[in-house]
């Protein structure tokens, strides 16, 4: 069996981000033996994935910067959005139907 590499940085990224969010909700959920195990396995395999990880700062930075909560919104009406909403239906049926 071979043995896993850690060189895909972006399959990194996503195992890092899937396991925050398993662990989060967790961490919600009812306390058992089991939910403690799990988690501080996931804990262990995080941090190690982390470690590995050659982009992981420069993603967390790029996604503070992507997402900010206080930022205002565009308003549906505005009519390049509806253009692009029209395009992508348009585009979206030729491969559906």
């Amino acid at each position: 069996m071979r043995m896993p590499t850690y060189t895909h940085q972006p399959r990194l990224l996503w195992n890092i981000k899937a396991n925050e969010l398993l662990l989060s909700a967790l961490k919600q959920a009812a306390p058992s033996d089991y939910n403690c195990r799990w988690i501080e396995n996931l804990e262990a395999e995080t941090l190690e994935l982390k470690r590995r990880s050659t982009l992981y700062e420069t993603f967390q930075h790029w996604l503070s910067l992507k997402f900010d909560p206080n930022q205002r919104r565009v308003p549906a009406e505005r009519w390049q959005i509806g253009m692009i909403a029209e395009y992508l239906s348009e585009f979206l049926k030729t491969f559906i139907w």
